[in-house]
């Protein structure tokens, strides 16, 4: 039938410059950025062949960067669990609760005194 087919366009000076793997920034940080960016390949790319042969170009990227193979391959078998149908629709953050404000015990606070 008449379906729109989407991929990833890159324009042609992308330089595919991700941070450097080595860099000062927290693992957590750095260990996000594959798995996010094959997300985004997910919702953009419509077809599974699509997506597959993007996210093997883009994981070349994130070598280059200098990547453990490691953090790269389980982003992506991660993302490639998840159903396409379900990158598209928003998810809303979970919701936190708080059993007690910081404010309302006074006695934790440190007195203020000032001198005139």
């Amino acid at each position: 039938g008449d379906r729109l087919l989407t991929d990833i366009y890159y324009k042609p000076t992308d330089s595919h410059g991700y941070l450097d793997y080595t860099s000062s920034h927290p693992a957590s940080c750095k260990d996000s950025i594959p798995y996010s960016q094959f997300l985004r390949l997910r919702r953009i790319c419509t077809q599974d062949e699509v997506f597959q042969t993007r996210a093997s170009e883009m994981s070349s990227f994130f070598r280059e960067q200098g990547f453990p193979s490691s953090t790269i391959d389980e982003a992506l078998t991660r993302v490639s669990s998840i159903p396409r149908n379900s990158t598209l629709t928003p998810h809303p953050p979970p919701l936190i609760t708080r059993t007690e404000s910081p404010l309302s015990s006074p006695s934790t606070l440190p007195a203020v005194t000032y001198n005139r």
